[in-house]
Formats: structure tokens, C-alpha cells, sequence
């Protein structure tokens, strides 16, 4: 399996996506090459959501931050690289899903300015997470 990650198109998100639920139906949801995978798919994921995505692309790559985010914080808590990387991750397309839900008419502008600073909040956070990595190194 893992020479098979290896090997892989990390920038395919459909190949990513298949090879998770493969994988699925042998290993743990929070075994490390699945996880490993999701990590890959957030990456592809940011890739796709530079233009214009579909919601449902920005709510998938918000649950994979989050399940990074809460499997880590197990198992390697604190302000660390990954933390930082995951918040970065969700943080996008949380303020595109304000933006398209404030067009939409679904939150108030209070909302999406509550939504704006809690964004400017988890750059703070993930800018913490980065610079505890350079002091330890």
C-alpha cells in the first residue's frame, strides 16, 4: 500500500478520493495511510478551490481539515506545523462558504463579518502554530 501511495497522482482528486475508499474497506479511518491520503486529497482539494468550487468541494475539504485537526490534536497536540497547515486548509473555503451564503441571502452581513473575524482569528492561530516551529528548530 504504501509503494502504491507512493506512485500515485497527488494532484488527481477522483484518483485520491477512489484509493481512500479502497482503502477504507481494509484499514481504520484514522490509520495512518488513510490519513496520510487525506492529507493528499486536502492538498489536491486546495488546488481545485482556487476558482470558482462547488459548495460541496469547500464542505468536504473543511470536514478532511477537521478530522486532521481533531485526530492530531490526540495525538500530537499543541501549536504544531500540521495544526497550522490543517487551519490554513479549512480556513478558505469557511470564508468562501460565508461569502456564498451572504450573496445568497442565507447569513446577514453581521454573520459574514462574525464569519470574517473568526477567519482573521485561525490565521493568527496557524501564523503561531508556524512560528513555534521555527523556535524549536
Amino acid at each position: 500500500m504504501e509503494a502504491e501511495l507512493e506512485g500515485i497522482d497527488n494532484s488527481s482528486v477522483e484518483i485520491l478520493q477512489d484509493l481512500i475508499l479502497n482503502w477504507l474497506q481494509v484499514l481504520h479511518p484514522q490509520h495512518y495511510l488513510i490519513l496520510l491520503l487525506k492529507r493528499k486529497l486536502l492538498a489536491s482539494l486546495k488546488l481545485v478551490t482556487s476558482s470558482n468550487p462547488p459548495r460541496a468541494l469547500l464542505t468536504q475539504t473543511i470536514e478532511l481539515a477537521e478530522e486532521s485537526i481533531r485526530v492530531f490534536d490526540v495525538l500530537d497536540p499543541g501549536l504544531t506545523i500540521l495544526r497550522g497547515r490543517m487551519m490554513q486548509y479549512r480556513n478558505g473555503p469557511q470564508l468562501m462558504l460565508a461569502k456564498m451564503d451572504l450573496q445568497e441571502g442565507k447569513i446577514s452581513k453581521l454573520e459574514f463579518l462574525q464569519a470574517t473575524a473568526r477567519a482573521m482569528k485561525n490565521v493568527k492561530m496557524a501564523t503561531r502554530c508556524f512560528e513555534e516551529y521555527n523556535l524549536e528548530k
